[in-house]
């Protein structure tokens, strides 16, 4: 697995070298309503839209998964509570079986014996 996550690193790495080396002619960057323009390469501009990219495609994932990860703390509070109680319960069964046995001096049944 490691082997192929460094292969496609170094295939990614090689079409971003080579993306550099090939558009390293200047353009021009402005943004329309501020009143400069900056003369940058080629690849700078393509590199920088797809870090944009990334960044804003991250952050719209996250947004989205917001609803996912509060419904999951949502209930991991739930199970917590459960536990609680299913614990609570089987304390105050144990005692319950602790009073039988001891008011009628004999062994209390346990588990499905019980029934």
């Amino acid at each position: 697995m490691k082997l192929i996550r460094l292969l496609v690193l170094f295939v990614a790495l090689v079409i971003c070298v080579s993306l550099a080396i090939s558009n390293r002619g200047t353009v021009a960057v402005g943004l329309e309503p501020l009143p400069f323009v900056l003369n940058v390469p080629m690849f700078a501009v393509i590199f920088g839209a797809m870090f944009v990219g990334v960044i804003v495609g991250g952050f719209g994932m996250w947004w989205r998964d917001g609803a996912v990860r509060q419904r999951a703390r949502r209930e991991h509070r739930h199970a917590d509570e459960l536990e609680r109680d299913l614990n609570k319960t089987q304390d105050e069964m144990d005692r319950a079986r602790d009073l039988a046995r001891s008011a009628n001096g004999q062994r209390a049944l346990r588990g499905p014996e019980a029934a």
